[in-house]
């Protein structure tokens, strides 16, 4: 994954963003590798969502997928809040 990320890096223009998504098994080792790349200082967040519904887990949940979202270069773009639609809360409210 290294040489794509550093590929990746080099042909993103200024001020875009990649976002990299990654199951839990290797979303540290993915964020050590984008800071060595991208450096520290253009991490701008990791988006975490909820890959499948399942009420049958025991013990800990591992339905997560996780996107590191980080800048091409220092001070290029910022991170909003995006609204949730009624839908998105009714479906939070009832999984069923």
């Amino acid at each position: 994954m290294y040489p794509r990320l550093f590929l990746a890096r080099n042909l993103l223009p200024r001020g875009r963003r990649v976002l990299v998504s990654i199951d839990d098994h290797e979303v540290n080792n993915l964020r050590a590798v984008m800071n060595e790349i991208f450096g520290e200082e253009n991490y701008l967040t990791t988006v975490v969502w909820q890959r499948r519904i399942r009420n049958d887990v025991q013990g800990f949940s591992n339905i997560h997928e996780y996107a590191d979202v980080l800048r091409q270069a220092n001070g290029c773009g910022t991170v909003g809040l995006v609204a949730r639609t009624q839908e998105q809360i009714d479906i939070y409210k009832n999984p069923d």
